[in-house]
């Protein structure tokens, strides 16, 4: 219970959140009308907001796949995270350092998250996704095999409730 009351905490704080600064170092986007996503936009990459790791922070976006990227292509759901070009970027140590936990919520409060973590400054192979950016935006990095459409479309998904889901980026050192 004390998981649901913390999701349910960091949910209602989404009202508050004016700036898109993630809040204590977690970042949550929702998306609803997933039975309408997994159809019209399966094959489709769909955008989070921008959002900051702190206030004058590294500027930060996921992007979800519905139908699955690469591997995970009509069986999966892919989620990844970028490093976009932001208005600090010139006052911010390179490269990106901090651990990086993607997750999408269990909503019946059971605490099994589906998740996928990154340490950026020990991500060699893919170290070029953890620089300042040139473009607007870097390769991203994350899972192409991250929830099976299994574990979606089943009528007892712990990760959809009223069609809607929820990611989570938590940000550590």
């Amino acid at each position: 219970m004390e998981e649901v009351a913390k999701c349910a905490a960091q949910l209602s704080q989404l009202s508050v959140v004016k700036d898109l600064t993630v809040n204590s170092g977690i970042f949550i986007w929702k998306l609803a009308g997933m039975s309408r996503l997994m159809v019209t936009k399966k094959d489709k990459t769909l955008y989070s907001p921008h959002f900051f790791t702190h206030e004058e922070g590294y500027k930060m976006q996921m992007e979800v796949i519905p139908g699955g990227y690469g591997s995970g292509r009509g069986t999966y759901m892919s989620l990844f995270i970028g490093i976009c070009k932001g208005p600090h970027d010139d006052d911010l140590d390179w490269p990106f350092q901090q651990k990086i936990i993607l997750e999408t919520l269990d909503l019946t409060g059971g605490g099994q998250h589906a998740s996928w973590t990154v340490v950026a400054g020990k991500d060699l192979k893919w170290m070029k996704c953890w620089q300042k950016p040139v473009d607007e935006d870097n390769d991203l990095r994350g899972a192409m095999e991250f929830i099976s459409h299994t574990d979606l479309n089943c009528k007892k998904s712990r990760f959809l409730v009223d069609d809607t889901i929820y990611f989570r980026v938590s940000l550590g050192h």
